[in-house]
């Protein structure tokens, strides 16, 4: 129980930064997010095969849909070229035939009506078949009483008749009803199929017409129906032949709601659409390859729902009961692994009660976080101990800081000997001689070097310096160099390090110019280059060798530590530009033996920060 409120007191304290809660999180995103892609992956699995059933549902029964009405089709089709092609057919239709009255005439139309009421009564199918002679206006009928074309009980199909006469086509359907004052068949729906006479030439004298009860065709589609679809059959114009639904017959399928947004081409389709209640409907179109017939069916989508709600909810619990497992997975890791890292933490805040001998003694039972905790406590006392040694120098430093204040008085005692000795010798020698001369520039450079307590000075003053220092040595050489200063107005202002130009120039002078024979020439540049000043020393002394540069660079570039001497060398320049500066500056020397040497150094602007 303690170890549970100390875990408290823990996350309470550091809430998400914790590590165990940045531990339980990270394994619960590991364990759940998997988890849950698996069970969505696996509901998506079986949604599509189930999708996939009820399409393969769905299409296998409008298949045999499609094949039954194909059937129908062709034997209507044969029907009526089988009548179309009787000879008393041909010669009932044809011009110049027999009067109407006429014997022949008669017994011409029974041997009709004999071959139409055989075709009618061996068939489930059709209601009636018409032969129709233009010539003679008169309709043969094995349904309704024949007579006269104006008094003829079913002219529905003459429109069609004339449309086929006008584009000369052999062949089309209509959907109609049929309605006269017999109440028997009243309000009958036909899908009529309407054939030219005669079948070879272009003269169309008239028309065989066999009509198919739509109910009786309903009848036979129920049979083969097994999910209660509603079939509608469509031309290739669109226009609704058939349906299981009055109402959609001869209204193209623009015009339903369902079927608006669906175009009719020579693909099949499959998909899903909303009727005017939202309710979703499986939609098939399957175009017949006998006809220019589309068979399409409507399945509500809630008859599968109910096995896709099932699935839904086995996932659902499936996913919960995973995620409660693997948060109970990802508490007791987590505590797990915080264990040893809260005994950590009891070590940094009572690092004394830990006894390192002794408690890490044994290295075959050292793990990494006993390693850790050993290694703090290391540390710890490592600390203690440089602390001690911090405070030993401490004392040290003072003493020197005391030693540097009292040094301060000889520096006034130098420059007053230095300016009495050259009063002495203004006296002696008169007011312009060599001594007094150096004398005066070696009072200064000493009083620039000394008094000047900022160790970052304008690059105007360091040259003043500089050219102090170099007064001394023209005297001292007899003016065996020429000097030549290149330093652009614009850094003046900029601060350097001071004593950089001097060490470096007594480098040119005593191992460039001494030991060459004849004078030679010094050139000091400075300008700006971007964002940055570039400062150079330029000699044309003896050189050095490639190997001595190359080391000297290395030497420079590795940022060996100051040499203690009796004066500051090029070395110690280097060091302290890159202890002010930075790593990225410092010297760099190119040389050539025989030709001269160049030293460069970059530093920073800084009178741009400081505006």
């Amino acid at each position: 129980m303690n170890g549970f409120n100390g875990l408290w007191q823990h996350v309470k304290s550091y809430r998400f930064n914790s590590i165990f809660i940045k531990n339980f999180l990270i394994l619960m995103v590991l364990l759940v997010l998997p988890l849950s892609s698996l069970g969505v992956g696996v509901y998506w699995y079986y949604y599509n095969m189930l999708k996939q059933e009820i399409t393969a549902a769905n299409n296998n029964s409008l298949t045999r849909v499609v094949d039954l009405i194909d059937m129908v089709m062709r034997e209507t089709d044969k029907l009526s070229v089988r009548i179309a092609s009787d000879p008393n057919v041909i010669d009932f239709s044809k011009n110049g035939g027999p009067g109407f009255g006429s014997f022949d005439f008669f017994q011409r139309a029974q041997e009709i009506f004999r071959t139409l009421n055989l075709s009618t009564i061996t068939s489930d199918y059709i209601n009636s078949i018409y032969v129709y002679s233009e010539s003679n206006d008169f309709v043969l009928s094995s349904g309704l009483a024949s007579d006269k074309t104006e008094k003829f009980a079913d002219m529905g199909w003459l429109s069609s008749y004339d449309e086929l006469k006008k584009n000369k086509l052999n062949l089309t359907l209509n959907a109609r009803a049929l309605k006269n004052n017999d109440s028997q068949i009243d309000g009958q729906q036909f899908i009529s199929s309407v054939r030219t006479l005669p079948l070879i030439g272009n003269s169309i004298k008239g028309a065989v017409v066999v009509n198919i009860n739509a109910d009786n065709l309903s009848a036979l589609l129920n049979k083969v129906n097994q999910l209660s679809q509603n079939i509608l059959i469509a031309g290739i114009n669109g226009n609704v032949y058939y349906s299981n639904e009055d109402k959609l017959i001869n209204k193209n399928i623009s015009e339903i709601g369902l079927l608006q947004n669906i175009k009719l081409n020579s693909d099949n389709y499959y998909g899903l659409t909303n009727d005017q209640d939202g309710e979703k409907q499986i939609v098939s179109i399957i175009r017949s390859e006998d006809n220019q017939l589309y068979y399409i069916s409507l399945v509500p989508l809630q008859k599968f729902e109910m096995k896709l709600s099932y699935l839904k909810n086995v996932m659902l619990w499936l996913i919960i009961i995973c995620i409660f497992m693997a948060i109970m997975i990802a508490f007791f890791f987590s505590l797990k692994v915080y264990k040893p890292i809260k005994n950590i933490i009891s070590i940094l805040e009572n690092p004394e009660i830990i006894d390192i001998r002794n408690s890490f003694s044994n290295k075959l039972h050292l793990d990494e976080l006993k390693y850790i905790a050993k290694s703090l406590i290391e540390r710890t006392y490592q600390n203690q101990e440089m602390e001690k040694e911090l405070g030993r120098r401490m004392l040290l430093l003072k003493k020197a800081q005391s030693i540097a204040l009292q040094s301060q008085i000889n520096p006034h005692f130098l420059y007053n000997t230095l300016e009495t000795i050259n009063w002495m010798a203004m006296s002696k020698l008169g007011h312009s001689n060599p001594i007094s001369s150096m004398l005066t520039s070696l009072s200064q450079l000493l009083r620039l070097s000394l008094e000047t307590e900022e160790e970052i000075i304008p690059v105007r003053t360091e040259i003043e310096h500089a050219k102090r220092y170099l007064e001394i040595q023209q005297i001292r050489y007899h003016n065996r160099f020429i000097l030549e200063w290149d330093v652009s107005c614009d850094v003046l202002d900029e601060k350097i390090v001071k004593i950089t130009l001097q060490p470096l120039l007594e480098n040119a002078i005593y191992h460039g110019i001494k030991p060459k024979s004849g004078p030679g020439r010094i050139c000091i540049r400075g300008y700006r280059q971007k964002n940055c000043m570039i400062f150079e020393v330029e000699d044309d002394g003896i050189g050095m060798k490639e190997d001595v540069v190359t080391h000297l660079n290395d030497g420079l570039g590795k940022n060996i530590g100051v040499k203690e001497d009796l004066h500051i060398g090029i070395m110690n320049v280097n060091q302290r530009l890159k202890l002010v500066f930075g790593d990225e500056y410092g010297l760099f020397v190119q040389s050539t033996l025989g030709s001269g040497t160049i030293v460069r150094f970059l530093l920073p602007l800084t009178q741009n920060e400081e505006d």
